[in-house]
């Protein structure tokens, strides 16, 4: 399944600044914390699978963390 970004905004609760900024990459070489493509110039698409990547690492770091 693949969302929008305004899809994505509302399914993570973020803004669309704090969006894009995890969909860009930190540095070059390095991936985004959320991958994501272009389908055409404009349409850019998340898979769900990659949110779901982002939440179980936060999760991961959070319960290390803890400890």
């Amino acid at each position: 399944m693949l969302l929008k970004p305004e899809e994505a905004m509302v399914e993570l609760r973020v803004s669309r600044a704090t969006l894009f900024k995890l969909l860009r990459p930190k540095s070059s070489g390095e991936p985004a914390e959320i991958e994501s493509f272009l389908i055409g110039p404009n349409a850019r698409r998340i898979p769900r699978s990659a949110i779901e990547a982002y939440i179980a690492r936060k999760l991961a770091e959070a319960g290390q963390g803890a400890a």
